[in-house]
């Protein structure tokens, strides 16, 4: 059959499928024009041979099978990952395969569910790194319709990383875009030495998230601890497990003195929303204070363009500024609860969404070069586009 071929509106969903291919090194899935959306990727790989390989399933092969994802005929991919972390089991093989709501492993069938539309075409590539043919995979891709305005419709991408880091250096990027969407997911396989200060062999594990949106220069999220950001305690030290959002597919500490872990987390019923960019980290030990090896990968939907835009500019301690705001304060304080005695030092900015022209916004206040959230300001300067951010 060909790969190419039209989308058929009176058909709800189409499936291409291979069976028992084999992977020397690289290969297209699926060649579709039209306006469409993804509705399932499914890979079959049979846990034998080299797939079983090693102490841990999986690791290594689909750590070097590449899955490759392009829409409407971008120059850079929105997926490019291993398929390891792609379907969240993680660098390291697994004890316990992810099973989630949108992506794992069941019965020897990666999945993965997240709605992924296009526009005017879409293609999917397999890549095989490894240094032997892969045997008998088979496939199925299930892709329908689209019939929405896809002018308010974001892009299923993912962000894949691999990073070394030193202790006492920067904190783990998990996903850092411009433009307007949702991050609704993370996977993380980390790894560092057994050996710590803290005598805790998984101290990498202190390590908070911190989430930044639309040049917000506090996080909008902070955690207390990368097992609570991925929805456990006491550092994984029961079991791994996998749940409907979330789960440890792999913890180990007997690996030539090193530790080791992957987690994941899905953002389905509480995706985080950005209008303008997002800056997603996570600290390797309490302080960054621990030298790891990690790779990440983000689930995010994303519009390239800026769904928000800065309407106004009040500078606290210029009275011309305050004027023309009609800005005030009463008793030392002003009406946003900052001290008379700083504001001096203070500039205030709002933001509001675009299509809005008069309401609460949530505002920035910076002092002495720190940001702080304050409480909601009025703002009714008039914001000419209109236009909304859906995601799927």
């Amino acid at each position: 059959m060909d790969q190419r071929r039209p989308l058929d509106d009176k058909v709800s969903i189409q499936t291409w499928h291979g069976k028992n291919r084999s992977f020397r090194r690289s290969a297209r899935l699926l060649d579709v024009p039209g306006l469409g959306s993804i509705a399932a990727i499914k890979i079959h790989v049979r846990q034998s041979g080299h797939f079983s390989s090693t102490r841990f399933p999986l690791a290594d092969p689909l750590n070097n099978l590449w899955l490759r994802i392009s829409w409407d005929g971008e120059k850079e991919p929105s997926v490019h990952a291993p398929i390891s972390m792609f379907f969240a089991l993680g660098q390291f093989g697994y004890v316990t395969p992810s099973r989630s709501l949108a992506v794992g492993l069941d019965n020897d069938w990666l999945y993965c569910y997240f709605p992924m539309p296009f526009k005017r075409h879409a293609a999917i590539d397999i890549s095989n790194h490894n240094l032997f043919e892969l045997e008998n995979i088979s496939y199925e891709i299930h892709y329908t319709g689209f019939h929405d305005d896809f002018s308010n419709v974001s892009y299923f991408k993912v962000a894949f990383t691999q990073q070394s880091l030193a202790a006492n250096s920067g904190s783990i990027s998990l996903l850092e875009v411009d433009g307007a969407g949702h991050l609704v997911g993370v996977v993380e396989s980390i790894e560092g030495p057994k050996t710590q200060p803290s005598g805790n062999p998984v101290w990498f594990l202190e390590g908070d998230e911190r989430i930044y949106t639309d040049d917000c220069r506090t996080p909008i999220i902070q955690g207390t601890g990368t097992e609570d950001f991925y929805n456990s305690g006491w550092y994984f030290d029961q079991t791994t497990f996998t749940r409907e959002m979330h789960g440890c597919t792999f913890y180990d500490l007997d690996t030539e003195g090193r530790a080791r872990v992957s987690a994941h987390r899905l953002f389905l019923q509480d995706a985080i929303p950005f209008r303008k960019n997002i800056r997603a980290v996570i600290e390797h030990g309490g302080t960054n204070d621990v030298s790891v090896q990690v790779r990440t990968l983000a689930y995010h939907y994303l519009q390239p363009e800026a769904r928000v835009a800065l309407c106004d500019f009040l500078e606290i301690g210029n009275p011309a500024s305050e004027s023309r705001h009609q800005y005030s304060s009463t008793n030392g304080r002003s009406s946003l609860g900052l001290h008379r005695s700083r504001v001096i030092e203070i500039k205030f900015r709002s933001w509001v969404a675009e299509g809005s022209t008069r309401g609460k916004v949530n505002s920035l206040c910076q002092y002495r070069g720190t940001t702080r959230a304050s409480s909601y300001a009025e703002c009714s300067t008039t914001v000419l586009s209109t236009k909304e951010h859906k995601f799927l």
